[in-house]
């Protein structure tokens, strides 16, 4: 049955012989499409699961990198616009501050 299925693809005498077997139980190529996928079922369905939970995690990366990028932008914008605005803390600098004399 194996040697008639791989035949069924690659010898066109094969392919009449199966094809007339499915025609006297009035069936077509169709059938079998439908049970190769009736076969190959379970394994589809598991690649299908496994791919609709990559697309999860894809979509959740995005989603939080696009709020880390929006959280960053806001904080610049907020940075910048403090410096523009002279609301910036002056920093004082340690090394002009004259020495203490110690007793």
């Amino acid at each position: 049955m194996h040697k008639l299925a791989h035949e069924y693809f690659v010898n066109e005498d094969a392919r009449k012989s199966v094809l007339e077997m499915l025609g006297k139980n009035k069936l077509d190529e169709y059938a079998i499409e439908a049970e190769a996928m009736r076969i190959v079922a379970p394994e589809l369905e598991k690649f299908d699961r496994l791919l609709a939970s990559y697309e999860w995690r894809l979509n959740k990366a995005l989603r939080l990198l696009a709020e880390l990028r929006g959280g960053f932008g806001r904080h610049l914008r907020a940075s910048v616009d403090r410096v523009i605005d002279g609301k910036v803390l002056a920093v004082e600098d340690k090394s002009k501050k004259s020495p203490t004399t110690s007793a």
